[in-house]
């Protein structure tokens, strides 16, 4: 079957970012340390949480469990990291399930899931679409982006970075990113929405709604 066309994106792409401020941010690392997982993982499970909610759950009305997740592809080998490029996939991954009854025990089965999804991170996602009868895979998309690889390399020398200040087009109908910035530290939250049904206000209560799922 013939792929589809994906709609050219708004040109008034409507984007909100916010920072979850330090207690939030503690929070979310101290959950992740004290459950053994990364960052990343936990913040995913924040995504998935927010889009089962009933304020978010019509910006993924079809497949509320399904959200497409950025992962970086590098190869693993020697000199990869010389390499110019953006090394980037977007492919569909699933929640587990909906019993939210033990957060601890439903965010190791999410764990699970990415470890599984990770594995399998190199296939295109045109083949995907293929194997899904030329239909879109998911409505929305998970992105965390943390430059560690600055604090490392510039070492004492972080205040060289005066300013971070990320610029986010994407095709996605909705992208939930998460970023840690790499001198402060600080956990910032930005959404992109290219659906025509909102709004910069409908993508703020978004984001509060994010927000209380964290709290």
């Amino acid at each position: 079957p013939a792929l589809p066309i994906a709609p050219a994106p708004r040109r008034d792409m409507i984007t909100f970012r916010c920072s979850l401020g330090d207690t939030r941010a503690s929070s979310v690392r101290t959950m992740a340390q004290d459950l053994g997982l990364p960052l990343r993982t936990l913040l995913l499970g924040v995504h998935f949480q927010t889009l089962a909610g009933d304020l978010v759950s019509s910006v993924a009305s079809k497949r509320p469990n399904v959200t497409g997740y950025v992962a970086n592809i590098r190869p693993d080998m020697t000199g990869a990291d010389e390499a110019l490029g953006m090394f980037l996939n977007a492919l569909p991954i699933v929640c587990p399930d909906d019993d939210l009854s033990n957060i601890g025990r439903w965010m190791q089965k999410l764990a699970e899931v990415e470890a599984d999804f990770l594995a399998n991170r190199f296939m295109p996602l045109p083949d995907v679409l293929f194997h899904a009868g030329g239909n879109p895979v998911f409505e929305t998309a998970f992105n965390f982006v943390h430059f560690h690889n600055y604090r490392t390399g510039l070492g004492q020398d972080m205040n060289l970075i005066q300013n971070v200040d990320v610029f986010e087009r994407t095709d996605f109908p909705f992208l939930a990113q998460f970023g840690v910035d790499p001198k402060s530290d600080e956990i910032e939250l930005l959404l992109v929405s290219n659906r025509p049904e909102d709004t910069k206000d409908r993508v703020k209560k978004f984001t509060q709604h994010y927000l209380d799922v964290i709290d």
